[in-house]
């Protein structure tokens, strides 16, 4: 017996995906541009916001489902959810102040959390059983297609605007827009049985997974006090990192990062998508730090690394990081840090192009 086509509707979920992803991913781009370079943030407000901003997402998946077995409908949560981040998007370029973008952001982030569980559910509602997992794959191969065009295409409008930030994330505006169009001519299907909703976390469900889990809970979970990372994703002059550059950092020898444990720098390959990934390198290291043996110091006691693809000659390899190909991202983490890294007095020194390496 042939399957059934997918349905317009699952269809129309997935072009909503894809222009959301778009424009959210074209901002995305263009963030630590607009906070570091316009807005003068430091680097640590920077991975602060970010950090707190998908916190959130986390949080409200959890309850976002509940709620939509609560109210027995699925499409008002889903329209509110992609009618937040739509509604966040043009602040961005009228934001004058770092606490405008966190709000925008954070608003952003919120209506994300939000949509996600109950439009998944409501995709469950429309799919035919027979290829109900094609309709889900469809929706998020399309989501990944959002995701990767809107990274290029905020560097096309860059390039294309001279270098004009705020146009263009007033054309992010655009995709959004589309988006919510789309899901307001979505007809959610009646439900003909309606069990009862369930809270995701109880006591009772806590309870059950016992000592182990929570010890390795409170593990994973360092505090400022434990430890503080600091990401860093453009160079001096605010252009993107990539491994067909080579790049310095050098640290003055009063300006170490101030850690009582111990401090490290690692490079990351990012991906279309955004997630950061290890890349294998010749010489297996990952990450570069004072408890990196045998690095060398100038006359002065300050210490250079040296990121780049290819190995350095003479002594400098002492002092290589590795890194990928394509785009990266340099994360710093100091571990037991010292008042100074936490409350932003210490400034990671700029990451700087060195084409004469």
């Amino acid at each position: 017996m042939k399957p059934p086509a997918i349905p317009r509707t699952i269809w129309a979920l997935g072009f909503v995906s894809l222009f959301t992803d778009l424009g959210s991913e074209i901002v995305h781009s263009l963030l630590p541009v607009l906070l570091a370079g316009t807005l003068g943030a430091s680097v640590f407000a920077i991975g602060l916001l970010e950090g707190a901003a998908e916190a959130l997402v986390l949080i409200t998946k959890v309850f976002s489902g509940y709620l939509s077995d609560a109210f027995g409908k699925r499409k008002p949560l889903v329209v509110l959810g992609y009618g937040l981040a739509t509604l966040a998007k043009p602040i961005f370029p009228l934001a004058d102040s770092v606490s405008t973008v966190v709000a925008a952001r954070m608003m952003d982030r919120f209506g994300k959390g939000i949509r996600g569980a109950p439009r998944d559910a409501l995709l469950g509602d429309l799919a035919p059983p027979q290829i109900r997992g094609a309709c889900f794959g469809l929706r998020q191969s399309m989501d990944t297609v959002g995701a990767v065009l809107g990274p290029a295409l905020a560097v096309a409008l860059l390039w294309g605007l001279s270098n004009d930030i705020s146009t263009v994330l007033w054309i992010a505006v655009i995709p959004g827009v589309i988006a919510v169009g789309l899901l307001l001519f979505i007809k959610e299907p009646d439900r003909t049985e309606r069990p009862p909703a369930r809270l995701p976390i109880t006591r009772e469900g806590l309870s059950r997974l016992g000592r182990a889990f929570w010890k390795l809970t409170a593990l994973g979970a360092l505090v400022p006090g434990e430890a503080v990372y600091v990401s860093c994703a453009v160079d001096a002059e605010r252009r993107p990192l990539s491994g067909a550059q080579r790049y310095t950092l050098t640290f003055p020898a009063d300006r170490l990062p101030p850690a009582r444990a111990f401090w490290s720098l690692s490079a990351y390959e990012v991906t279309p998508g955004g997630r950061a990934f290890f890349v294998e390198n010749p010489i297996a290291r990952y990450s570069i730090g004072d408890r990196t043996p045998d690095l060398t110091h100038g006359a002065d006691g300050s210490l250079t690394i040296y990121i780049q693809r290819e190995r350095p000659e003479d002594e400098r390899a002492a002092n290589w990081l590795p890194t990928p190909a394509g785009a990266l991202r340099l994360v710093l983490r100091a571990y037991h840090p010292e008042e100074a890294m936490m409350d932003g007095r210490y400034r990671v020194p700029a990451v700087r192009r060195n084409s004469s390496l």
